[in-house]
């Protein structure tokens, strides 16, 4: 699997996938990165499993999905069952948890008005 500066190399497009008819038009496309914005504890290994065979990157929003944890066990579990390459949160505490496991960590930001903007970059700048 190429890492995400390669992918997005090849193809600058991430594909949001918010439900199964999305996520089945995803993997034929050429798009080598997904976000997946849907699932729950129960469909991710098949999620994962169809992404491998189509060598697509996969990012998890972690406060979208359902039944997992949004703590340290939750990106800890994800890792160790590989049912993802990175995760995508607002959740400042789990970027760090994701990229001590090894996983490519994304995160979301709010961008409201130029306050919103400078707490976004010192939050940043801490990760």
């Amino acid at each position: 699997m190429q890492d995400l500066r390669d992918c997005l190399k090849e193809h600058p497009i991430i594909a949001s996938i918010r439900n199964d008819t999305d996520f089945k038009y995803a993997l034929n496309s050429k798009a080598t990165v997904l976000f997946i914005l849907y699932g729950d504890i129960f469909n991710l290994p098949q999620i994962m499993k169809e992404c491998k065979k189509h060598n697509k990157l996969v990012f998890l929003h972690m406060d979208l999905i359902k039944g997992i944890g949004r703590d340290r066990e939750g990106i800890i579990y994800l890792a160790r069952k590989e049912l993802c390459n990175g995760i995508v949160t607002t959740k400042n505490n789990l970027i760090n948890i994701a990229k001590k496991q090894g996983l490519i960590a994304i995160q979301r930001l709010f961008l409201l008005d130029s306050a919103a903007l400078k707490t976004g970059e010192q939050i940043l700048k801490h990760n």
